[in-house]
């Protein structure tokens, strides 16, 4: 059976790079959250650092499988970067965004590339 494979490595490297620019981008936005959380619970801050830094990690894992199935982590990559954009934006963290551009980039270069076929 015939397997469609990536070309480029670019969109695996800007997803690497954008997710590994996230985790410390999610520590920093959990910080800021939480020095104006003054309930005393997990509330905003922890909110901001679970869910950062899982989409980070997971956009990390999903570029790596990237050679492999392209169109398919191409999608995954752009529905990480609409979560992790809305939430880094929602912090005003320039890192954090920048990330997400990052890996919005990556995403949909892996979307239009060419594939080849490998018997």
């Amino acid at each position: 059976m015939a397997k469609v494979r990536g070309t480029s490595n670019v969109p695996m490297v800007l997803g690497i790079v954008g997710g590994a620019l996230g985790l410390p981008s999610s520590i920093c936005s959990s910080v800021c959250a939480g020095v104006f959380d003054t309930g005393g619970e997990i509330g905003l801050a922890g909110f901001y650092l679970y869910g950062t830094a899982i989409t980070s990690i997971a956009l990390i894992v999903v570029s790596c499988l990237k050679k492999k199935i392209p169109k398919f982590a191409g999608g995954l990559m752009l529905l990480g970067t609409a979560l992790g954009g809305f939430l880094f934006a929602c912090s005003f963290n320039i890192l954090g965004i920048i990330a997400m551009l990052l890996t919005l980039i990556g995403g949909i270069l892996s979307l239009v590339q060419k594939t080849e076929v490998v018997e």
